[in-house]
């Protein structure tokens, strides 16, 4: 950053020739991309002229850099909207970085005319990324709003493999066609039931939005009860709320806040219903979830919302009486700060002094105490915040009492604490924290004192080293010296001797400094204090002794960093021939890695061009060390990127037995040779790495789309060793060519794979593209036959979204009983309770809680027995499960049960059998909580 910055000021400074000619060597070989983007971005700036614009279109192609190109490709547009610069864009147009494509696609816009529409309706369609495809769509629709547009976007709302891409489509379509036909309601309205969340949720929104009737109602209704996730459930609840404020939507979110499973549900229908119907049965509703929720969100999202919408006394004793005595630390701090809000008297600052001073947890204690001192800043609340500086068990909270009396109160009594704590608090940061505070507010000889001895006595090194920081910031006089010099020689801590060294050099800069550091450069044992000095003689000396050392430490010093610390060093003051050959040996010699980069990168830099080159491409082809290799190959690209160089680079790629040097020639021809199709065919067919052959199979479907690279696709597809190449193989043709003959080879991949996630992505894609009832069978027949559990469950969900009629309910009742695997047996018995909701479901619900093996099934069922059926029935069983399921997750699941559902005496008294006799301790500490969870007087 700091040569990127030297650039800018240059141009501003110095907009002449000269700088012009350093600038253009900049943006054209500099290794570091921030500096040649500076430099690029300077030239566009002063010059913007023919020269400017050749360097910005050989950056535009061979610039190594995503950022470097994006700009360039904007540069173009914006100063030279031209056939050339057309020419550019479109010759670009198959970058390997997708932000750059999305560029050249937002780009090309500048000219709408039948050339630049086929280019964007191929990467609209086929582009291997979502943000592309859409920004392509963008365009279309922008420029030509016409049927055949609107045809594709038809298209790609349904067929988009990625749910980005699917949505995307859906709302250009939207904003381009506002008076959207039933076809494009019927599309949104599939969408509704998408494999993905977020395009299920997006559908919802965009109905109710553009069509709030009663057929969105009902899909909202359905997707608000029975979707199977959470978010699109959330996003339902909010939608009816904000669009249909009757009675029956009333009953809705009713029902989701009482019964759904899941809390982040429950916490939107209670909020909701405190927004749009603050009434006595609201409030009768959200105190019982106060009181009763099983989770403590939706405890403070009722008290939140009681406490908002309704802060009459009933309230305020319900905050009193449960908020502030919840199981929850979270929950009684939210208490705290809506008492503090809605009602600021003498009673709740009792309170909250109370819980400041005998809650157990440090967070509510400290919610208590700030809300103390900001509601009434007065001596009794000093008086509370010196208690806590002193006495509380947690440091943080010492740490924050301590800095609010030091803002708040800086007086004798603040000193006093802040000096005991600077000396004896068993915490580093409340030790460290006192003494600054001391020297920001009482910076005398008494604060120096206590700084000087934490400098030389506190045990642990950071609050030494911070204070010795101090002292040398705070006094720097000849005393200060000496102590630091002590430091030095002392302290066994590598660290704080660096720092020690550091303020000496920076404050006492003379001879005796020079010499000490130059010993310590030496003879330190710590690498960090080593550096540390070398750094510091090369600020202050670079003299000849300190040459001699540098050079000693560059091949000597036992720690890597250090080594390459002082060859940085000499190749910044002394780039000559015995720094270069210096280098020279330690390319090959230094048994470390970082050093041998070093070095050749700093050889680069002071050779000659001849010998570099020559040397380079020795090293790039000869040297046994795949890490130079690699650097030598990422060298001669960035400065002669010529055919010479990019043969050698192809070669390496094909060639070069380390995979880093292999993937590293790839990513050099993705953007310096794209047109090499028999070096990628070979990459994508042949190399041993599958992220190389993954690579090179993107950039053939990117720039060759036609009748050999599918071949080649298909093939991937079904005889690619590794499973991550079958499925992005799949993916690419899908993307590109959905016709019969893919989704042949999707069906086969569905059922033959010998890979879970190649079986599972085909079905998602055969789901997604072809939901027809062919591939609705094929679905059914991998829920019984797949030999995966994972696959079972994919093929379940995606026809439970679809839609589950007889046949596939009987193929999920018979794989709740009869599957193998318990996730699918868990996730049958669950679809059908969601979408079913009938007797049949919760007599298969009953017996699963009695014949599965599985804790995991049980569990499952009782949960949604307790939510979906709370009547004596569930009661009764659920008490049975409580008391005598094997297992322990099984008997808690019962046990909240019944509290959410039943909150009454016969409910507390088998919480409390369960507190004293269950075998598990965490079931009796979760019954014990339950049983105090409401007073006497309200369990009836």
């Amino acid at each position: 950053m700091v040569r990127a910055a030297s650039v800018e000021t240059l141009a501003l400074g110095w907009p002449d020739g000269r700088t012009r000619a350093e600038l253009i060597r900049c943006a054209r070989t500099d290794l570091d991309s921030r500096v040649r983007l500076a430099a690029l971005s300077a030239c566009l700036l002063n010059w913007p002229d023919s020269e400017t614009r050749g360097l910005v279109l050989i950056a535009l192609r061979r610039d190594p850099a995503d950022d470097v190109r994006k700009a360039s490709a904007e540069a173009l547009v914006r100063l030279w909207p031209d056939e050339q610069s057309r020419d550019a864009l479109t010759d670009a147009i198959q970058d390997p970085d997708w932000v750059v494509r999305q560029a050249l696609v937002e780009g090309l816009m500048t000219w709408p005319d039948d050339r630049t529409r086929p280019v964007l309706e191929y990467r609209a369609r086929a582009d291997p990324d979502e943000d592309v495809r859409a920004a392509a769509l963008t365009a279309l629709a922008r420029g030509w709003p016409d049927d055949r547009t609107r045809a594709l976007l038809s298209a790609q709302a349904s067929a988009d493999l990625h749910q980005v891409g699917r949505t995307a489509a859906l709302d250009v379509l939207l904003r381009t066609w506002p008076d959207a036909t039933a076809d494009t309601r019927a599309l949104i309205t599939a969408r509704a039931t998408d494999l993905a969340e977020d395009a299920r949720g997006t559908a919802l929104n965009t109905l109710a939005r553009r069509w709030p009737d009663d057929d969105t109602w009902v899909l909202l209704r359905d997707r608000a009860t029975s979707d199977p996730d959470p978010s699109v459930r959330v996003a339902a609840v909010r939608l009816l709320t904000g669009g249909w404020s009757g009675e029956y939507t009333r009953s809705v979110v009713t029902d989701r806040a009482r019964l759904d499973p899941e809390e982040t549900v429950r916490v939107a229908a209670v909020e909701s219903l405190a927004d749009f119907w603050p009434d006595e049965h609201t409030q009768a509703l959200l105190a019982e979830r106060a009181t009763t929720d099983p989770d403590g969100d939706v405890r403070v999202a009722a008290v939140t919302a009681l406490a908002g919408t309704l802060p009459d006394d009933r309230t305020r004793e319900l905050l009193v009486r449960h908020g502030m005595l919840d199981d929850q630390w979270y929950v009684r701090a939210a208490t705290e700060r809506l008492l503090l809000q809605h009602w600021p008297d003498e009673r709740t600052r009792t309170l909250l002094i109370d819980r400041g001073l005998v809650d157990a947890d440090e967070d509510v204690r400290g919610t208590a105490y700030e809300a103390v001192t900001r509601g009434w800043p007065d001596e009794r609340a000093g008086q509370l915040l010196a208690e806590r500086a002193t006495r509380d068990q947690d440091a943080q909270v010492r740490n924050a009492a301590l800095d609010t009396l030091t803002f708040g109160w800086p007086d004798q009594r603040t000193r006093e604490l802040l000096t005991a704590a600077a000396k004896t608090d068993e915490s580093d940061d409340v030790r460290a924290s006192a003494a600054a505070a001391l020297v920001d507010r009482w910076p005398d000889e008494t604060t120096r004192a206590l700084v000087g001895e934490q400098a030389a006595a506190d045990p642990d090194p950071g609050v030494r080293r911070a204070a010795l920081e101090q002292l040398a910031h705070g006094w720097p006089d000849e005393h200060t010296r000496a102590v630091l010099t002590d430091l030095v020689a002392s302290d066994p801590d590598g660290a704080v001797r660096g720092s020690a060294l550091a303020a000496l050099a920076v404050n006492w800069p003379s001879d005796t400094t020079c010499a000490l550091l130059r010993a310590r450069a030496a003879i330190d044992t710590s690498e960090d204090a080593r550096q540390t000095a070398i750094r510091a003689l090369a600020r202050a000396w670079p003299d000849g002794p300190a040459r001699e050392l540098f050079t000693d430490r560059a091949v000597e010093d036992p720690h890597e960093a250090v080594r390459e610390a002082a060859l940085a060093r000499l190749i910044q003051l002394w780039p000559d021939e015995q720094t270069r050959d210096l280098l020279t040996d330690q390319v090959t010699a230094d048994p470390h890695v970082d050093v041998r980069e070093s070095s050749a990168a700093g050889l680069f830099w002071i050779a000659p061009n001849a010998l570099r080159r020559g040397w380079l491409t020795e090293l790039a082809t000869s040297s046994p060390l795949g890490d130079l290799r690699k650097l030598s190959l990422q060298i001669l690209v960035w400065v002669w990127r010529d055919a010479d160089t990019l043969s050698l680079v192809a070669r390496r790629a094909v060639q070069d037995d380390s995979e880093t040097v292999r993937e590293a020639a790839l990513d050099v021809l993705t953007w310096a040779r794209p047109d090499d199709r028999a070096t990628f065919t070979a990459l994508a067919t042949d190399d041993p790495a599958e992220d190389i052959r993954e690579r090179a199979i993107e950039v053939l479907a990117k720039a060759w789309l036609d009748d050999t690279t599918l071949t080649l696709l298909a093939d991937r597809a079904v005889s690619d060793p590794h499973e991550q190449i079958r499925t992005r193989a799949l993916e690419l043709l899908a993307s590109v060519r959905p016709d019969d003959s893919t989704r042949a080879i999707i069906e086969d991949r569905m059922t033959d794979d010998p890979e879970e996630s190649v079986r599972k992505r085909a079905l998602e894609i055969l789901a997604l593209l072809w939901p027809d009832e062919r591939g609705r069978a094929q679905l059914l027949c991998c829920v019984t036959a797949d030999a995966h559990q994972d696959v079972r469950r994919e093929a379940m969900q995606a026809i439970a979204l679809g839609r589950l009629d007889e046949p596939a309910r009987h193929v999920f009742a018979e794989r709740a009983t009869a599957d193998p695997g318990s996730e699918v047996r868990t996730f049958a018995q669950s679809a059908l309770a969601w979408f079913r909701r009938d007797d049949a479901s919760r007599a298969l619900l009953v017996d699963r809680l009695t014949e599965d093996a599985h804790q995991d099934v049980r569990k499952s069922a009782a949960n949604f027995l307790g939510w979906l059926w709370q009547d004596d029935r569930t009661r009764t069983i659920l008490e049975s499960l409580a008391a005598t399921d094997p297992h322990e997750d099984v008997r808690r699941e019962a046990l909240e049960g019944l509290t959410r559902g039943w909150p009454d005496e016969r409910t507390r008294t088998l919480l409390m059998d369960r507190a004293a006799t269950d075998p598990d301790d965490q079931v009796r500490h979760i019954a014990s909580a339950l049983a105090t969870r409401w007073p006497a007087a309200e369990r009836q």
